[in-house]
């Protein structure tokens, strides 16, 4: 009798410690999801970092009277592949104990692309309108230059270019962002195939519990 009361006890004791244990790690994991950045962080944080860095390039470019170089726009786009792989990097090891699935990634990084884009047309309105509002006639007297040497009549060509300066802000903020969304999308196909890490959900509840 006392050899099965003992039996029961240690069952018991075991049942205990591991309830325990199951406690411990529950809230230390909860405690470390409070502290972790969230998707909706990781991307606001990086999408400005990488939408202000693409403003500071442009006014390079602007002071340095380069805005009408299509070569050096193109840089642009550099900024972007290094903003959204660091920002999905970043997501993926703070937040995720280093893994992230391919579907995640890619949201990760349109997500960056989206808020990087939106810095990018508050500061394209405000360079048209305010910082300098002669920027888009010079812009129109250049394409009215070239519909002119395309065979274009002065006529048409003045009527194209005064179209072209009703609907350029408009269009530049709509097309501004609906292209950068696209090349931050085709940009987060690349970079989600190279930062993807799956693993199986033994190993990433694992690797998010992290000793203190």
């Amino acid at each position: 009798m006392e050899i099965e009361t003992d039996i029961f006890s240690k069952k018991q004791n075991n049942a205990i410690i591991k309830y325990h244990i199951f406690v411990w790690l529950t809230l230390k994991t909860l405690n470390q999801m409070e502290n972790k950045p969230t998707m909706f962080q990781t991307t606001l944080t990086w999408g400005l970092i990488t939408g202000f860095a693409g403003v500071v390039y442009t006014l390079i470019l602007y002071f340095s009277d380069l805005m009408m170089n299509k070569g050096l726009s193109y840089v642009g786009i550099i900024i972007s592949i290094i903003g959204i792989y660091l920002g999905t990097k970043a997501y993926r090891d703070q937040s995720l104990g280093g893994f992230i699935s391919y579907g995640k990634a890619l949201g990760t990084g349109v997500m960056i692309s989206l808020f990087a884009a939106i810095i990018s047309v508050i500061f394209m309105i405000l360079l048209y309108t305010i910082i300098d509002t002669e920027l888009v006639d010079k812009m129109m007297s250049i394409a009215n230059e070239k519909n002119i040497e395309r065979g274009l009549s002065e006529e048409q060509a003045q009527q194209a270019m005064e179209m072209g300066k009703k609907f350029f802000i408009p269009f530049a903020v709509i097309g501004g962002l609906f292209f950068s969304v696209l090349v931050g999308f085709i940009i987060s196909l690349i970079t989600s195939a190279i930062l993807k890490k799956e693993g199986d959900s033994f190993n990433r509840d694992m690797a998010s519990i992290k000793p203190e």
